[in-house]
């Protein structure tokens, strides 16, 4: 196990995978009870996991003091 701290590109990459299944697991019940078909709520979905991993990135770039 490594003692240095995570660098850039793992972090966002992790927070983005993690982000992009967790709204997939929201927006796919949803778009479904709502009719729209899979290529209107999987973009969505992937968006929306892109956008919270770079809010998330951002925010923990900040607590590190980069």
């Amino acid at each position: 196990m490594s003692t240095q701290p995570p660098d850039r590109t793992y972090v966002v990459t992790m927070a983005c995978i993690t982000f992009i299944v967790a709204w997939l697991a929201i927006g796919a019940p949803l778009g479904i009870a709502a009719g729209w078909p899979w290529f209107a709520w999987v973009p969505a979905s992937v968006f929306a996991g892109l956008v919270t991993g770079a809010i998330a990135y951002r925010i923990w770039r900040a607590s590190n003091g980069d």
